[in-house]
């Protein structure tokens, strides 16, 4: 039996109590609502839990779009949240540093249309060494960015099918017009 990380919550309750209000399971992650309470000076704090299950310890997810969702459901989470997010695996580095490679990465393609993973990874190692661990898990934000330019190529397209089929009609009679016009022509 190896310790991964450190106990969330101490054996002595020290005079903090946690409760779990709510915990929803889903498919590859959990999502907990917690209740921490210091009972002396009754202080009390919210805590939204998420558990990514599906993410072997050196390894990477199975499919880049499982992560991609949590990560934009997180965000989900913090925008109705004052509260700062708290990202961590067992040593800090390896899934940490890609849930966060990836989730600068996918803000830059959101709001720039850009990305350079190369320098997000060698900005985040200048802050913490080892981030992003192993050569798989560099791999698999190259694989992430795919899905990710891949995913909004295809809404693009079918952003733009839906405005161009209530008009299909139309195209498809200048196109045949057009058509009619160069074969006379020939």
């Amino acid at each position: 039996f190896q310790i991964k990380c450190h106990e969330y919550f101490p054996y002595d309750s020290n005079g903090i109590s946690v409760i779990i209000r709510k915990k929803t399971c889903f498919e590859y992650y959990d999502r907990s609502e917690m209740l921490i309470t210091q009972e002396k000076y009754g202080l009390k704090r919210k805590i939204d839990h998420f558990f990514f299950k599906k993410w072997p310890d050196h390894g990477c997810p199975k499919d880049p779009a499982h992560l991609i969702n949590f990560i934009r459901k997180i965000r989900s989470y913090r925008l109705s949240s004052y509260s700062p997010t708290v990202i961590h695996c067992s040593a800090g580095v390896g899934r940490t540093g890609t849930f966060i490679a990836l989730d600068i990465i996918m803000q830059r393609l959101k709001y720039e249309f850009k990305m350079n993973i190369y320098e997000t990874v060698k900005k985040l190692r200048f802050q913490r060494m080892k981030m992003v661990q192993t050569i798989e898990q560099y791999t698999f934000l190259y694989e992430s960015a795919y899905e990710l330019v891949h995913r909004n190529i295809k809404k693009q397209i079918f952003d733009e099918n839906k405005l161009i089929f209530p008009h299909k009609g139309v195209i498809m009679t200048t196109m045949y017009n057009s058509e009619e016009r160069n074969n006379e022509n020939v």
